[in-house]
């Protein structure tokens, strides 16, 4: 709750006629009810001003390594024209101003059995529907797509009331003062009053009914390398994330969990002997899980350690085999759902890519691709701090889906949404997984059991063997290819589980589908590629499985299917695969002047030292384009080196060149761990994989040489694109396009390191 030195400052819906994000239905924005310190005033729902002259900016969107606040906090001051020294920030409260709806942009656009007329209508009622159940996430690479526009309006906003405030004080026209870092200057006579001086009279005032924006010409913040506003906190280790939450009595949790996907508990028997401190533990039994509670959490793992949990068996005939054979059986006689056809007749998809020799001279291709369930992995545990009564509820923790945990938590304890505050932290890792609102409730429901402040936390075993996975998949492609060895038609059939309707399933069940779910062909059913009649079917294999939304969602493996495949054409016609791609991209030329980019800075048709083989890809997601070029060496013992890496990003205008080299460069890593490494195998309904030893991470000695490349866009001449994600997809297609290229073996699954690398007559030599 507030201190007395806090003030509460109510901003009502008339205010969000003009700011707030896609106002356009009937008023129905509950008041935003802010608190700001006592020397603040709040100007806007995104800005606060100090007496001392500092600017406090409302962030939307939860950082979770991905650099948001100093990106969003950069364009609104460059409109505020503050003085950056003088920048704070602070996660937004959980508002229907504050909800994202760049998350839908892509939702109308990929299923074909809506007519083109009528998917801008389904996009705006998608929008809205976004807002009235107030959907405040953070994913999808998103953010700046989804924030910009309003944060450069709040800071314009702000900026028009304080040279009026200023003009009123001087008594001047308006028109002959201007903000300048920080301050209001009257030109004639240079006469200047600071931010801090201005503050209330300001926030007294109407904003303006028509913005006056900033000359992008004139930008002095907004394109340039900034430093980050949570890097010193972070150095220093004063960054408080979710396992950093301490509140006064506090408890921990260890939470004990089925061994298969699905099970309820059954008995729960304790430790029989005289070390059980009876008065010092607690357990706190539900359905399908239960805590032991203790006053540190090594104190409570060990006595869950001990605690004798008997679960049900349910899902125990889940293994990979079972699961591989469904999904042959499935890719086989299943129709799946239509995503993208031509009215000419489809190409009918051969089994186990066996064309024949006839079909082969006749320009025929097919392959058959496969990609493995994968876990999140966040190196921050999954935790949670809750204090919780029966009239209401506080929670602390890593969250990219404030508004999912609000809901989810006071469903379980029965209580008002409005009765439920949650308090974002810095997220030590999210990818996704930090969506999901499972141990949120845990420890809310154990707060509440047992009368005080509890902090839950999942160990590293409960995290691998109960995420929400990124889908396995199946890919078979069959393409003709015409006299000049470019595809004339092209059939995809893909087969997965739905991680749109398994996200949505376990948090709107009543909105929940699993098809058509666009997620799952998304990087294939909107490819620029060329591919002359193309048909995109996709059929869902809904098994018990938990599946959500994974680092990239569908474009982590469809870039693989999709670019692997090109490869092969490339091969087949007898083209060298740059110039096989710049044909089949010759109507995109944003798509060609990536690519001809990456060509030039990385000396791709230069000769290569001995030893050494390149690959190739380019892939368009999230609103942005990233080829990417990897060089590797081959060791004589079938070792495999990662030497270096060239990327190229057109994501729109650049706000931090920094950061958008970071996410590159950490979503490179991802991606080559995953392509490397990532692997969840099921045996008798159990997740083998425990830990990092069985799941292991890309390790520094291990990573290649990173340059990147951002091509460069005046501001306001595009729409800005994502970076947290689109460095992902294009990395495990250039690999294993490397390999083909330095061995001749095609990998067509996932992931490489346990693959020989070599075709089967050269191993046997």
């Amino acid at each position: 709750m507030p201190s007395v030195s806090r003030r509460r400052f109510i901003v009502g819906g008339g205010f969000g006629l003009g700011l707030a994000i896609g106002f356009v239905l009937t008023p129905r924005n509950p008041p935003l009810d802010m608190i700001a310190d006592a020397d603040e005033v709040v100007v806007n729902a995104w800005l606060k001003l100090g007496k001392d002259g500092s600017v406090r900016i409302i962030v939307p969107h939860n950082e979770i390594g991905q650099g948001i606040e100093t990106a969003l906090a950069q364009i609104l001051v460059e409109e505020l024209d503050a003085d950056w020294d003088m920048v704070k920030v602070e996660q937004a409260i959980i508002h229907p101003f504050y909800v994202n709806k760049a998350l839908v942009e892509d939702a109308a656009k990929l299923d074909e059995k809506l007519p083109k007329m009528f998917r801008g209508t389904g996009h705006f009622f998608l929008s809205e529907l976004v807002e009235i159940i107030g959907l405040q996430m953070t994913g999808g690479s998103s953010s700046v797509r989804n924030a910009a526009g309003t944060m450069r309006e709040a800071g314009a906003a702000a900026r028009h009331m304080l040279i009026k405030a200023a003009a009123k004080r001087l008594d001047v026209p308006e028109l002959e003062c201007v903000a300048a870092r920080g301050v209001i200057i009257h030109a004639p006579s240079n006469r200047r009053l600071g931010f801090g001086m201005l503050a209330e009279d300001a926030a007294k005032l109407r904003p303006p009914s028509r913005l006056r924006m900033k000359d992008t010409t004139n930008y002095r913040l907004v394109g340039q390398p900034v430093t980050r506003l949570d890097a010193r906190d972070k150095a220093a280790g004063k960054t408080t994330f979710g396992l950093d939450v301490r509140l006064p009595a506090m408890a921990y949790a260890a939470i004990i969990q089925g061994p298969t996907t699905g099970g309820t508990v059954l008995n729960v028997n304790l430790p029989d002997d005289q070390d059980w401190p009876a008065n010092d533990v607690r357990v706190v039994r539900q359905r399908d899980w239960v805590a032991v509670v203790a006053k540190t959490y090594w104190r409570a793992r060990t006595y869950a350690d001990a605690t004798n949990v008997t679960f049900n068996a349910r899902g125990s005939h889940i293994d990979d085999e079972w699961i591989a054979k469904r999904a042959q059986v499935a890719l086989e006689e299943e129709p799946g759902h239509i995503y993208k056809a031509t009215r000419a007749r489809p190409l009918p998809l051969v089994k186990n890519d066996q064309e024949t020799d006839e079909d082969l001279e006749r320009g025929f291709l097919s392959a058959s691709y496969q990609v493995p369930y994968l876990a999140h992995a966040c190196l921050e545990p999954i935790n949670c701090t809750a204090l919780a009564t029966r009239t209401g509820c506080e929670l602390w923790l890593s969250t990219q889906a404030p508004s999912i945990v609000r809901r989810a938590v006071a469903h379980a304890l029965e209580i008002e949404e409005s009765e439920v505050r949650v308090n974002p932290t810095f997220a030590g890792g999210g990818f996704g997984r930090r969506l999901e609102s499972e141990i949120a409730v845990q420890a809310a429901l154990v707060s509440l059991a047992i009368k005080r402040p509890v902090q839950a936390v999942w160990s590293r075993e409960d995290d691998m063997t109960h995420d929400v996975y990124r889908p396995a998949s199946w890919c078979r492609v069959r393409a003709k290819l015409g006299e000049d060895g470019l595809p004339v038609a092209m059939t995809h059939k893909l087969l997965s589980q739905a991680a749109a309707g398994g996200y949505m399933g376990r948090h709107y069940p009543a909105q929940a589908r699993i098809e058509p779910d666009p997620t799952s062909v998304e990087g294939v059913a909107d490819t620029p590629y060329d591919f002359g009649r193309h048909q995109v079917r996709h059929v869902v294999d809904d098994i018990l499985v938990p599946v959500g939304f994974w680092r990239s969602v569908g474009h982590s493996f469809n870039a693989f299917f999709v670019e692997s495949f090109v490869d092969e054409m490339a091969h087949k016609a007898g083209k060298d695969p740059v110039s096989y791609r710049r044909e089949l991209l010759a109507k995109h030329p944003r798509d060609l002047a990536v690519l001809d980019r990456l060509v030039e800075v990385s000396g791709y048709a230069r000769q290569r030292l001995p030893g050494r083989s390149r690959g190739i890809a380019i892939h368009r997601s999230f609103g942005s384009v990233v080829a990417q070029s990897i060089e590797i060496r081959l060791t004589g013992s079938g070792g495999l080196e990662l030497k270096k890496v060239w990327c190229v990003i057109d994501c729109g205008p650049t706000v931090n060149p920094d950061i958008v080299r970071q996410q590159m460069e950490g979503g490179i890593i991802f991606g080559l761990t995953a392509a490397l490494y990532g692997e969840i195998n099921f045996q008798g309904g159990t997740v083998e994989q425990q830990n990092f030893d069985g799941y292991p991470l890309l390790s520094l000695g291990e990573c290649p040489d990173i340059d990147i490349e951002i091509m460069p866009h005046a501001h306001g001449s595009a729409p800005y694109g994502g970076v947290g994600e689109p460095g992902v997809p294009p990395i495990a297609p250039a690999l294993a396009n490397a390999i083909f290229n330095a061995t001749g073996k095609r990998i067509r699954r996932l992931p490489i390191a346990n693959q020989n690398l070599f075709p089967d007559e050269v191993a046997k030599s």
